[in-house]
């Protein structure tokens, strides 16, 4: 099978982001009062939006509070990425540039 082409996914993958959200995420929801810890957090990983919201409301018995949870938590991380707060993964910068330089395509995917 040749391969033609590169699809990373950002979170987890590239970036090393998945901590980062965890805290942030948890420190929210414990904030408004909802017990929320990494064995809860897990079940956000790699999920939309929508998920997300279905599976916070678990919690918040609402999915407006939920939404506007992750909502925030999204806004603080897009402040992190721009602050340059969220590492890449060891050895990504080094697969990215060895593939530009073999000339393969390369694309960027996230489910955020």
């Amino acid at each position: 099978m040749e391969i033609k082409a590169v699809i990373f996914d950002m979170d987890g993958t590239i970036s090393d982001s998945e901590n980062i959200a965890k805290d942030v995420l948890t420190s929210l929801m414990q904030k408004q009062g909802y017990p929320f810890y990494f064995e809860q957090f897990v079940n956000v990983i790699g999920i939309n939006k929508n998920q997300s919201i279905k599976y916070l409301s678990t919690f918040t018995h609402n999915d407006m509070i939920s939404d506007q949870i992750l909502t925030t938590s999204g806004k603080i991380m897009n402040e992190y990425l721009k602050q340059g707060k969220i590492p890449l993964k060891k050895g990504a910068m080094d697969l990215i540039n060895w593939l530009k330089k073999h000339n393969f395509p390369i694309a960027l995917a996230t489910s955020a």
